[in-house]
């Protein structure tokens, strides 16, 4: 049974990072526009513009929620999949290969001229998947749930 679910947790892996890659660097709904060669190496620079302009009305709450809440989210099933596919139990690797992979598609996307490398996104990205992390590790409910065993040494 557990490689049974295994195997289905690799296909949902495998869509999830199809879809990852179509929302990031194939597809133009989000309002991305391709000829965009940008790059803001700047901490919390957009994230506070972002906020500010929810605050002062000049961005829809939407957007905001969208950018920076979407960022957070973006990332974070890469946690239980590292967790349950890899047995993956040690956060610092885990933010070594999660940050990785955030930094080869911002980088994507700013060599294909389709979005912004922005340090924001690999800020809230990251952040978004440590937070995931830390709650299936920690959660014994959760842990009992996916059948990963004892996290003791986290």
């Amino acid at each position: 049974m557990k490689k049974h679910i295994k195997r289905i947790n690799i296909v949902l892996l495998i869509l999830y990072i199809a879809f990852l890659l179509y929302l990031t660097l194939f597809k133009n709904f989000l309002g991305r526009e391709e000829g965009i060669y940008a790059m803001n190496l700047v901490p919390f620079r957009n994230i506070y513009g972002i906020t500010l302009g929810w605050i002062k009305g000049s961005l829809t709450f939407r957007f905001f929620i969208r950018n920076i809440f979407g960022n957070i989210l973006a990332f974070a099933p890469f946690a239980y999949f590292f967790i349950t596919i890899f047995n993956l139990k040690d956060i610092k690797k885990f933010i070594f290969l999660t940050s990785g992979i955030i930094v080869i598609i911002e980088s994507s996307q700013y060599l294909m001229q389709i979005g912004v490398y922005d340090i924001d996104d690999i800020i809230l990205n990251l952040n978004g998947s440590i937070i995931a992390f830390l709650i299936i590790s920690k959660s014994k409910l959760i842990r009992k749930l996916i059948n990963i065993g004892n996290y003791s040494d986290l």
